[in-house]
């Protein structure tokens, strides 16, 4: 979370801890003619910072001071829905390997999107955030995706008319008991995410480089809803 964070903010927190570690010598203490109570005060301000980097203390903190309208608080358990590209894919092949004719370009013979059902949790941390995805019915053989992990995340707020988003990087794992022959085991994507009524709706687009050297990478619309 210290993604949002200012900037000047930080700086001032560096600049204060610098000060403490001079001002808590021996040296610097008989030097500038402090009293020794002098240590207990700055010992309890960094203790206070240090405290706020802690997971349970920052959240507390950033509910009781109201932040959530700064920047809502992400953490909890989500409900997920994949909108992905892969019928125009299929129709693709389809085309290549038959006397079918199909132009991605046309609405009118392009099919809709496919939906996936999938969980996932997000737990925020100071220092960084995680989001991580899977099949809820492993025992579904609709069911591809085993597991994914963001690999980096970044908290951006509102700014150039946009909203709160969560931007991330995952590595995807599917499952090999289900891989069609056109796909890859281990790739990578990103998501980009527009938070809606706070943190209980998240809304956006994915893509990945799964199997790009076959120009069958997938892309499509990815959305989260907080489960209560």
């Amino acid at each position: 979370m210290y993604q949002v964070i200012p900037f000047h903010w930080l700086v001032i927190a560096i600049v204060w801890m610098t000060i403490s570690v001079l001002a808590l010598s021996v040296g610097a203490v008989d030097f500038l003619h402090l009293h020794h109570y002098f240590h207990y005060a700055i010992l309890a301000v960094d203790l206070g910072l240090l405290l706020l980097t802690w997971k349970p203390v920052w959240i507390f903190v950033w509910h009781a001071l109201g932040l959530n309208s700064w920047f809502p608080d992400l953490n909890g358990q989500y409900d997920v829905e994949l909108r992905h590209n892969w019928p125009i894919q299929e129709r693709l092949l389809e085309a290549a390997t038959s006397q079918k004719k199909f132009d991605p370009r046309s609405e009118a013979s392009r099919p809709d999107l496919a939906t996936t059902k999938l969980r996932a949790s997000i737990d925020a941390g100071f220092y960084r955030v995680d989001v991580d995805m899977w099949s809820e019915d492993q025992d579904d053989p609709n069911s591809v995706i085993n597991h994914s992990r963001a690999l980096v995340s970044v908290l951006r707020r509102p700014c150039d008319g946009q909203p709160h988003r969560l931007v991330y990087v995952y590595q995807q794992k599917n499952r090999r008991d289900h891989q069609a022959s056109t796909d890859d085991s281990i790739f990578e994507g990103a998501a980009i995410l527009d938070l809606r009524a706070g943190a209980s709706e998240f809304v956006g687009e994915y893509w990945t480089n799964r199997a790009w050297h076959q120009g069958l990478s997938t892309a499509g619309l990815i959305k989260f809803v907080k489960r209560s």
